[in-house]
C-alpha cells in the first residue's frame, strides 16, 4: 500500500528540545510513503530521533514516541512529554493512498487500488 502524509501538526514549545522534534517532523509534511516497509522505517526514524534528542537533552524532561493505525486505512505518529496526552510535542497523520489520477494522450484515467491490491 502507498501512504501520504497529509497532516503534521507541532505544538509551540519552550525548550529546544521540543523545538529540534518539530523541525525534524515538518520535513515529511504532504510526503507519499510508497509502502509498509518504508512507513515502518519512518516509524523507526522518528523513534531514533526521539531516542537521539533525550540523550542530547536529559536535563530536560523525557519525551516519548507512540504510535496509532486505525484498520490500515490511516494512523498517527505522535511525540509528546512523558507520554502525556495534555502535552504534544508534534504529530504526524498519514492515510492509504486510494488512487491517483492522471491525463495523458487525449484521455483522461483514473486507478484505483483494487481491494487488497497494489496501485
Amino acid at each position: 500500500m502507498m501512504f501520504f502524509i497529509n497532516h503534521v501538526q507541532t505544538y509551540c514549545n519552550v525548550n529546544q528540545k521540543g523545538k529540534e522534534m518539530n523541525e525534524f517532523i515538518e520535513q515529511f509534511d504532504r510526503y507519499f510513503v510508497c509502502d509498509d516497509c518504508a512507513l515502518d522505517a519512518l516509524k523507526c526514524e522518528l523513534e531514533a530521533k526521539v531516542k537521539e534528542l533525550n540523550g542530547k537533552y536529559p536535563k530536560v524532561k523525557e519525551i516519548t514516541f507512540s504510535s496509532f493505525r486505525d484498520d490500515c486505512r490511516s494512523g498517527q505518529f505522535s511525540v509528546k512529554v512523558e507520554n502525556d496526552d495534555y502535552k504534544p510535542v508534534c504529530s504526524m497523520s498519514y492515510k492509504v493512498v486510494k488512487g491517483f489520477y492522471s491525463f495523458g494522450e487525449g484521455h483522461f484515467a483514473l486507478e484505483n487500488r483494487q481491494e487488497g491490491g497494489e496501485l
